[in-house]
Formats: structure tokens, sequence, C-alpha cells
């Protein structure tokens, strides 16, 4: 783990978290590869309205894909391979922007 990791515990500014990108203080990024996260994706995952670009690959995330990602739209790129989510992709990912 790096220094910065702390900054997920210590601080209010998300934009000041690790692996986190923002423009202006709205998040644009969230780059979480490999970072050994465990557990279902939280529906809440619709708050980040703001994201751009999500990568999520090489965690330990089981269970569904929340349809709640659906609700992102300005999510442009999304990686949650090598992971072990199952069931199908709902459909509201398909009518995302690019």
């Amino acid at each position: 783990a790096s220094a910065d990791g702390d900054k997920w515990l210590s601080s209010s500014d998300v934009c000041s978290w690790h692996n986190v990108t923002c423009e202006e203080d709205v998040i644009k990024e969230l780059d979480l590869d490999y970072y050994s996260l465990i557990g279902n994706i939280p529906a809440e995952i619709n708050q980040l309205i703001t994201l751009e670009h999500m990568s999520l690959m090489g965690n330990c995330l089981y269970g569904s894909i929340p349809p709640e990602i659906g609700q992102l739209t300005s999510l442009k790129y999304l990686d949650l391979s090598n992971n072990a989510l199952g069931g199908q992709i709902p459909e509201k990912i398909f009518n995302l922007n690019s």
C-alpha cells in the first residue's frame, strides 16, 4: 500500500483521496485496479453522477453488477474485469454515453 492510501481514512476532501481524480472539485475518475477490494458493488455508486471513468478491475468483487451503474450518465469508461461478478449485465449500462 502506498502512503497516499492513508488519505482514504483521514481526509473528508474526496478529491485528495488516492486514485480519485477531480476537476473543479467534481469527481471524474475512480481508478481502483488491484486495490484488494472485497464484496459487492454498492447501489449507492449511483451518487457519483459526475463520474466519467471507473476502473475496478482485478479485485475480489462478487455478486451482480448493480443496475444503478446505469444512472451514471456521464460514464464513458467502465472496467469491472478480473473480478467474480456474476449474473446479467444490467440493460441500463447499454444506454450510457459511450
